[in-house]
């Protein structure tokens, strides 16, 4: 045993010397420029050695310098640490350095701010947490700390350190060790490094090594950043955790015990089945009596975040939910799947990640998925039933789930499904603008627009806001200087395919203007949309949804005139799409006609010229004006 802690030990130290920093490195002229091109922060050195003592008992260390170089990376200097129950933070400390490595000062435990208080929120979790402000840029923190599991544990920390987009790594390292033969799982993804293994009796110890990662630029249709980062997860196969046990080795058997969570957990109290009868006995139709009881869920709850014990992965009972008229993502889904059940209508829990679509088949990390929806099999089409959201019209499938894979639980067990998405065609918006001059050159604009789908998302709700949110909302997506919104006129269509109708008047003296017999008249009321490339791209392109956008402008004027300088008819058609445009003059009549279509798709990087040329055509009507002249 000394033989084997002894060799454990000289690994540890070697990993820790090959790391180490001279007296000098926090000084920021050392790091290379391939480093800083592009960059906000550079992470120095990051150095994590997890310790899986036993299924219970998880240690993890953690030594992490970053330079800042500049306000863009200011938020990455700040230490962060979220713990929850059977774990703490012990060990803390932190020293800031100028741009010269110079100490500016040390940071102790007592200087952090720890709280477990959050917005709308009830949980075990505590966040850790000190920001630092320097006087002048660049400057560097070095936090070190580490973080005990006592009560069990369900995932491994894992090794990711470029974490973000503008940040580079210099050097980093993850050791894990595992005693007792205890199996586990690593999954590395958009990375090709394998790691050192030394085995000694009944220890394993793994070190994996990342250095040189260049910063990737933000840039206009990006894929996800897990998509591009390297990162690499790790799972135990057997674990325990706050009182549980489960194996994590397949999806299939993570389902066992995610399912064993939500045993007993969908009983209803009478008066709660009494409820469910008197609403749906009198509905002959089975995708009714799901909608009926859909609406009744908005009704009569509220969505707040809860993290309790278990809630972290446990749903809050149907008769605490009841009780209490809110619940979680989790508590709201299956409070629905209880009450359908009470129906005899079966449905599915069903875990998601609302940022990023993809989910690893052959690993079952849970930090892949931060949502749970509920899916209820139908035969005119599965619904996917977003709870926590009465705004989501029922069957509609918004755009954090759609094309987004799920993991599934039903028969006592896990699968992976992909939540259907829309076609881009039904993704639409249709404006109509009228404007009246008179002969002082105030412009009475009538604006009609209808939002469909997607495009109907965000305006979901506008109705019940009240009339000055409403104003300055819509205010903001016109580009008319001095405008007045005079009435505003909101419908709204929560059907399966939803849609938001609008239409306002404004009232403007300075949108056409007046010069030397002539008038100036923009092409567009509306703000152009700006979809900015960086000159040399550096990741391929995917735009992940399409829309179809129509739009006509007629504009009548107090006489008539003749057009000195026109828009140019365009018809032009590029992998991702069309773009239509046209005007013309008819008297005292100027209308102007435009369309265009974004198609989802992905793209090599090499095509970011052509597209770019695309964008800025379909994208360069708000831009354009038309010269008329008296006749």
């Amino acid at each position: 045993m000394k033989k084997t802690m002894l060799a454990i030990a000289v690994l540890v130290a070697a990993v820790a010397a090959s790391f180490a920093q001279p007296k000098r490195i926090p000084n920021a002229n050392f790091i290379p420029d391939s480093l800083k091109q592009g960059a906000c922060a550079v992470v120095r050195t990051d150095s994590t050695i997890t310790e899986c003592t036993s299924p219970l008992m998880m240690t993890s260390r953690h030594v992490f310098t970053i330079t800042v170089l500049n306000k863009d990376g200011a938020e990455y200097g700040h230490f962060v640490e979220h713990t929850k129950k059977g774990s703490s933070l012990k060990g803390f400390s932190g020293t800031l350095y100028d741009a010269n490595g110079a100490k500016k000062r040390t940071f102790w435990k007592n200087d952090l701010t720890s709280t477990g208080l959050s917005t709308n929120t009830a949980d075990d979790y505590t966040t850790h947490y000190l920001e630092i402000s320097s006087p002048s840029y660049p400057y560097t923190i070095t936090w070190e700390w580490e973080v005990s599991h006592s009560n069990g544990y369900i995932s491994i920390p894992p090794f990711a350190p470029a974490y973000y987009t503008g940040v580079s790594v210099e050097r980093a390292s993850y050791t894990l060790i595992t005693h007792n033969n205890r199996q586990y799982s690593s999954k590395a993804v958009n990375t090709d490094i394998r790691p050192e293994v030394h085995i000694e009796k009944n220890t394993r110890t793994e070190v994996w090594r990342m250095s040189g990662l260049r910063p990737y630029r933000e840039d206009a249709f990006m894929p996800p950043s897990k998509s591009v980062l390297p990162h690499i997860y790790f799972t135990p196969h057997e674990f325990h955790y706050l009182g549980t046990r489960g194996n994590a080795s397949t999806w299939e058997e993570y389902g066992k015990w995610q399912w064993s969570l939500m045993e007993g957990r969908d009983i209803l109290p009478p008066e709660l089945k009494q409820a469910v009868h008197s609403i749906t006995d009198t509905i002959p139709l089975r995708r009714e009596k799901i909608k009926a009881l859909y609406n009744y869920l908005g009704r009569t709850t509220r969505y707040v975040s809860i993290q309790l014990g278990l809630g972290s992965l446990q749903p809050m009972s149907a008769e605490e939910v009841y009780k209490n008229g809110f619940g979680d993502c989790k508590g709201l889904s299956n409070y629905l799947k209880a009450m359908l059940k009470e129906c005899g209508i079966e449905s599915h829990y069903a875990e998601i990640n609302t940022k990023y679509p993809r989910i690893l088949k052959d690993n079952t990390s849970v930090l892949q998925t931060n949502h749970v929806v509920l899916k209820v099999p139908d035969p005119a089409g599965d619904l996917w039933l977003e709870c926590t959201n009465p705004q989501i019209p029922f069957g509609y499938i918004h755009e954090d789930i759609a094309g987004h894979d799920a993991v599934v639980y039903s028969n006592g067990t896990a699968h992976i499904e992909t939540v259907p998405s829309y076609p881009d065609t039904l993704n639409r918006i249709v404006s109509n603008v009228t404007v009246k001059m008179d002969n002082n050159g105030e412009c009475l604009i009538r604006i009609k627009e209808t939002y469909a789908n997607r495009c109907a998302e965000q305006l979901l709700g506008l109705s019940s806001e009240d009339l000055n949110t409403q104003k300055e909302l819509l205010k903001g997506q016109l580009k008319i200087p001095s405008c007045t919104v005079d009435s505003v006129f909101i419908t709204e269509h929560h059907t399966q395919r939803p849609s938001v109708e609008l239409e306002y008047v404004c009232r403007s003296t300075s949108w056409i203007r007046h010069s030397s017999g002539r008038i100036f008249i923009p092409a567009s009321i509306f703000k152009g949309q700006q979809d900015r490339f960086n000159r040399k791209r550096e990741l391929d392109i995917e735009i992940s949804s399409g829309h179809v956008w129509e739009s006509s402008l007629t504009i009548e004027l107090p006489g008539t005139y003749i057009m000195e300088s026109g828009i140019a008819d365009v018809d032009t058609t590029s992998c991702m799409g069309y773009y239509r445009c046209s005007s013309s003059i008819s008297g005292n009549r100027v209308e102007i006609i435009s369309s265009r279509k974004y198609m989802r798709g992905k793209y090599p990087k090499e095509m970011a010229g052509q597209i770019k040329g695309f964008i800025s055509i379909a994208t360069g009507l708000a831009e354009k004006k038309i010269i008329l002249r008296k006749q």
